[in-house]
């Protein structure tokens, strides 16, 4: 059962590791992501940054939709991290059954420009 869904860049790294799998209390994380999934080198670094006791599995978008839609997932509690919100909604379309979301690190690797949600007002303009 996925516990949180977390949106954040860097993927898995320290506070990962030593705040949010004891939070959540995971039996695993789930990477999602479609570059990673093909990179052994990066595959390699994220299993050095998981803590004893904590599998780690990192698929493709798609894979990790396949893993999280098979029932022998709903016996583990799992968090599941993409590097950015379109791979999280995509995620999301594709297994439905996602409770919380957490937003973290995220807009350094967007490639366009941000967009200004909260517009500044100046002299009573905004």
């Amino acid at each position: 059962m996925i516990q949180v869904l977390r949106v954040d860049e860097r993927l898995v790294h320290g506070q990962i590791a030593m705040v949010w799998s004891r939070a959540v209390d995971i039996d695993g994380i789930v990477v999602a992501n479609d570059i990673t999934a093909t990179d052994e080198t990066q595959k390699m670094v994220l299993k050095m940054a998981v803590p004893t006791g904590i599998k780690l599995i990192v698929k493709s978008i798609d894979g990790a939709a396949k893993l999280l839609t098979d029932p022998r997932a709903d016996k583990m509690k799992l968090m599941v991290l993409v590097r950015t919100v379109a791979d999280a909604v995509r995620l999301a379309e594709m297994i439905g059954k996602i409770n919380y979301v957490n937003i973290g690190n995220v807009g350094k690797a967007v490639s366009r420009p941000k967009e200004d949600f909260n517009p500044i007002c100046h002299a009573n303009r905004c």
